[in-house]
């Protein structure tokens, strides 16, 4: 039946041995309702733990889920805001479906951690038989020792690269990047982007190409969301282009997670996006950090070694003169696994360390930023979103950084630095603060409010105090 529901949770929390289709036979029931309920956070969790679901050939698990939610009615996926897959398998038809469920949602915010591509093939190692043709030309009468075939090992190549080809078509490379940039351009035409989470969902893997990764980055620049995660993601000193671009289309990032594996030597990438995190003073929180390089193992071409070996005939044959020896060819074909390291040579830790610092000293520098204040004038006109700022200033956890209480103090030093910088000839209004104190007095008031409300758990859309928050935050 339709009903209003604030998250919707599909967790795998141990590991399942069955056929997909057996999973998904367990629950068709869930599926099949899936689109009657409207929801708020939906959530997927954990398909990686199920074994079969790494395969190719085959719809994934969340694919199969994300289709179900296609099927909700459009008023009901309007009421859609935040949406979270989490350690899954993914091929491109996932990221298709998840491209058309943002489009259709109003979702703002979007989490797609630890997700790996599910393509390994299902067919085990190819056992090639290698075949014989016979001798045309004997050297005297058939006998005995005389060979009347022989191995035919230009057959054999021939058809080993035929199969190579039939495995090359039926399991093509696939990459999620045009996808991803759907993706986050639906975001956000959506409205003001919220979070966006991307930690250990392996970029270079997912998209295919430096390239990619660069036009997928490029598109979450200019969603503009105000935090993002960016760690364990495979980025290097290649991606630095368009980690600038992130900064210089993200004017109101507030947060960042950021970690890179940067080559040694190349200190100007890390320099470029230090002088952003300095010049960027909405930026008031994060991380930084030097990550692991990623190793890939593959496997090296066959290498083939052809040896002639020459064996005496143990007795003469009694009816030719031409055995007394016998002439072989032995090949031998051999291929290793060998370890790429992407960089090959990482930046030393106590390089990095000067960087890191620098970019953590500027962070914590901005302490005195009116983050409440800020936050209202981003969420203005959004009803929901004030609300829930309203709810987190009056949290005790929170109230003492995050608060219209915690502003006043920040205000006042900014408009006492106004007051010192303001020159006799500039304009009156220019650095005038009285709408900004009176938008805090009604956010507090607002806050006070919501606090005699009981703490309910949830803020009836008809609130009387939501018309004065909100006209305070567009004072601002």
């Amino acid at each position: 039946r339709e009903r209003q529901v604030y998250e919707m949770r599909i967790v795998f929390d141990q590991e399942v041995t069955d056929p997909v289709e057996v999973v998904m036979s367990k629950f068709a029931q869930l599926l099949e309702g899936l689109h009657a309920s409207e929801y708020e956070l939906f959530t997927v969790e954990g398909t990686a733990k199920v074994r079969d679901d790494r395969y190719a050939g085959q719809d994934k698990i969340v694919t199969r889920i994300l289709h179900a939610l296609c099927k909700s009615k459009p008023e009901h996926l309007k009421g859609l805001l935040r949406l979270s897959l989490v350690d899954c398998y993914v091929d491109s038809g996932t990221m298709a479906a998840l491209k058309t469920v943002i489009g259709k949602s109003s979702a703002t915010s979007i989490r797609l951690s630890g997700l790996k591509m599910g393509v390994l093939p299902r067919s085990g190692a190819l056992q090639l038989k290698v075949p014989e043709h016979s001798m045309n030309d004997p050297c005297c009468i058939p006998c005995c020792c005389c060979p009347t075939s022989q191995p035919n090992y230009a057959a054999a190549v021939e058809t080993l690269k035929e199969e190579i080809a039939k495995f090359s078509k039926d399991y093509a490379p696939e990459d999620c990047a045009e996808s991803l940039v759907e993706i986050f351009a639906g975001l956000r035409r959506n409205g003001h982007v919220d979070v966006v989470d991307l930690s250990r969902s392996h970029l270079p893997s997912l998209c295919g190409s430096v390239d990619n990764v660069r036009r997928v980055l490029g598109a979450l620049a200019k969603a503009a969301p105000i935090a993002v995660v960016l760690t364990e993601v495979g980025l290097t000193s290649a991606h630095t282009a368009a980690l600038c671009e992130l900064f210089f289309q993200s004017c109101s990032m507030a947060h960042l997670d950021l970690g890179i594996c940067p080559t040694e030597g190349e200190l100007d990438c890390l320099d470029n996006i230090q002088n952003l995190v300095q010049n960027s003073p909405v930026l008031l929180s994060g991380s930084f950090s030097l990550e692991a390089p990623y190793v890939l193992q593959i496997a090296s071409p066959v290498a083939v070694e052809s040896t002639a070996v020459t064996e005496p005939t143990p007795t003469q044959c009694c009816c030719c003169a031409c055995c007394f020896s016998t002439r072989i060819d032995v090949y031998s074909h051999s291929q290793r696994i060998e370890k790429l390291s992407f960089p090959e040579k990482v930046m030393k830790a106590s390089d990095f360390s000067y960087f890191h610092n620098q970019m953590r000293d500027s962070v914590e520098s901005r302490v005195l930023f009116p983050l409440y204040t800020f936050l209202a004038a981003v969420f203005s006109g959004n009803e929901k979103k004030l609300k829930n700022l309203a709810r987190v200033g009056r949290d005790p956890y929170y109230s003492s950084v995050l608060s219209p209480e915690a502003d006043v103090e920040k205000l006042a030093l900014i408009k006492r630095f106004m007051d010192m910088v303001k020159t006799t000839n500039a304009p009156e209004d220019l650095f005038n603060m009285q709408h900004a104190e009176e938008a805090m007095g009604a956010l507090q008031d607002a806050t006070v409010a919501l606090a005699n409300q009981g703490g309910q758990d949830r803020i009836k859309d008809t609130d009387s105090t939501m018309p004065a928050l909100m006209s305070s935050a567009n004072q601002v």
